[in-house]
């Protein structure tokens, strides 16, 4: 698996890229209305992210979307389980009755993700179990890797 440099919460450090792809997200924007008056409202921007694996070593493994911003060195991923998606939509269903769809596009990353449809939409709606179940069935030398903190 490879692994990238990224910045998080301040502080460059390695972790395991899992996909890159494009989604669509609301952005709060302020736009002045009829009469001068101000309204915000959401617009629909298409953004680059990146979700990679965190393994702590004294804290609990992340699964995190980081937006490209955050990407300081990245790599392509090359393997004989890494697929190229053009266009699909996944779905949040693991809070019923709340519903949400995330366009996903330009997908490039492992192909558990893609088959297991809610795993994005999932870590965006920061229920990281099923993701990490997945994660760890498929790649099970995770479990050892650590990243120490300092």
């Amino acid at each position: 698996m490879r692994k990238i440099l990224i910045k998080y919460y301040n502080q460059e450090l390695p972790a395991i890229l899992l996909a890159r792809f494009d989604m669509v997200d609301n952005e709060f924007v302020s736009v002045k209305g009829l009469f001068g008056k101000i309204k915000d409202i959401f617009t629909p921007m298409n953004r680059q992210y990146c979700l990679v694996f965190i393994p702590w070593k004294h804290r609990e493994k992340e699964l995190v979307l980081l937006p490209m911003s955050d990407i300081i060195t990245i790599d392509k991923l090359i393997g004989n389980d890494i697929v190229s998606i053009e266009k699909y939509i996944s779905p949040f269903t693991e809070e019923d009755p709340y519903y949400a769809e995330y366009k996903i596009s330009n997908f490039v990353g492992y192909k558990f993700i893609y088959e297991y449809k809610n795993y994005i939409a999932d870590i965006r709606n920061q229920c990281f179990r099923k993701p990490l179940e997945i994660l760890y069935q498929h790649h099970p030398e995770l479990l050892q890797e650590e990243f120490d903190e300092e």
